[in-house]
């Protein structure tokens, strides 16, 4: 268990490069297709960016699976960048803030 936040560390974060999506009705479907899938907790795509970020329990959520549901979307999923676990320096940064 993390000591700086009580967390037990079972989460990442993945963000996912999507090529293809062109409006609000792009990422809205990515995000409502991608919150389907197991062990998905949240997602947020970002047109700007052309990326979509996820976060998801590490037991049950599968990155080749999220990119293979955007693909079958008619987008094109690229490079993926996984974090695990959470920031803990912001993290104590924040509870610094609010002793």
């Amino acid at each position: 268990m993390c000591k700086d936040c009580g967390c037990n560390n079972q989460n990442s974060t993945a963000t996912i490069a999507v090529m293809g999506m062109t409006c609000g009705h792009c990422t809205e479907s990515v995000e409502k297709t991608l919150l389907a899938l197991p062990g998905v907790l949240s997602v947020k795509a970002d047109l700007d960016k052309k990326n979509v970020t996820v976060h998801f329990q590490n037991e049950r959520g599968d990155v080749e699976a999220m990119k293979q549901a955007i693909d079958n979307l008619g987008f094109e999923a690229g490079a993926v960048e996984v974090q695990q676990g959470h920031s803990h320096g912001v993290m104590s940064a924040i509870k610094k803030l609010f002793r």
